[in-house]
């Protein structure tokens, strides 16, 4: 719906299928949601989509090797947050990395889908304050 809306130019629209895809997320409504978390994210996402509105013609270019090859070689401690009502997909990818990382924490927070540190600062503050801690 995001990729249609911006085909259309309809950046209001792309920024509204972000907020239902991304924020909103699986399993609930947008009125699960606090109102002020999605008014950021439609300030934050509508400003990323006006920057790139010209960015058609730049081309991605993949790693080689990919780096989802190269995730053992990663020196250093990883703290994974995950929100429960973030996409399958994402969990999927948050599953490679549990499973290839060679020093890795994860949480899954059940109050948020893909932007957990908006939807519960709190919890992810104390997360990281106390993996910080434990590592001096």
């Amino acid at each position: 719906a995001e990729r249609e809306a911006l085909a259309r130019g309809d950046l209001d629209g792309a920024v509204e299928a972000n907020i239902t895809t991304w924020v909103v997320g699986a399993g609930r409504t947008l009125g699960g949601v606090d109102p002020g978390v999605t008014a950021s994210v439609r300030a934050m996402q509508r400003t990323a989509f006006d920057v790139t509105v010209d960015w058609a013609g730049i081309q991605e270019v993949e790693l080689d090797p990919p780096a989802r090859e190269r995730l053992a070689e990663v020196g250093q401690p990883v703290l994974l947050i995950v929100g429960v009502h973030d996409l399958d997909a994402i969990h999927l990818a948050a599953d490679l990395l549990e499973r290839a990382l060679p020093d890795v924490r994860r949480v899954d927070l059940p109050g948020s889908a893909h932007l957990p540190s908006m939807e519960e600062p709190e919890d992810v503050l104390r997360l990281l304050l106390d993996w910080l801690a434990a590592r001096g």
